[in-house]
């Protein structure tokens, strides 16, 4: 379970929805990504550290949730939520052409059915999408986890 991607991201939670999905720059932007969906989690500007985790087997949301909060019991990680996702969209553009980057702390629901915002890419495609909350997750997806700077 060791991170391929580690840096340090500026979310800008006063940014509006629309505006976090122009900065980063998508080439597709799936027509159920929508602000309606994903209401704002915090105020304010903050600096975090953020990491992609990759997992050597299958697992459902739960799990994956479970396993990102277990990776460090001295400075816990927590699933990213929507903005942290478009902020590494925005500041790491290229991360999304290597694994798929799911934000498994914000669950949106759409049409009766339960999903997280995701960036997807290859070669010189960049998406944003909605995937699905139920079912397991495959092994090319990098899990965004986040946590507050040390002091």
């Amino acid at each position: 379970m060791e991170p391929q991607f580690s840096a340090r991201i500026v979310v800008d939670f006063d940014q509006s929805f629309d505006w976090m999905i122009a900065a980063g720059d998508y080439t597709w932007v799936s027509g159920d990504v929508a602000a309606a969906y994903f209401p704002r989690s915090a105020r304010g500007k903050v600096e975090c550290d953020a990491r992609l985790f990759h997992f050597d087997q299958f697992g459902s949301s739960e799990e994956v949730v479970a396993k990102i909060r277990a990776a460090d019991s001295s400075n816990r990680w927590e699933p990213g939520q929507w903005e942290h996702v478009l902020a590494v969209g925005a500041q790491h553009p290229l991360e999304q052409t290597k694994s798929p980057i799911p934000g498994m702390g914000s669950v949106a629901v759409i049409g009766g059915r339960r999903g997280v915002l995701c960036l997807y890419g290859g070669g010189t495609k960049r998406n944003v999408r909605v995937d699905p909350w139920e079912g397991d997750w495959a092994l090319s997806f990098g899990f965004l986890a986040v946590r507050p700077l040390r002091a």
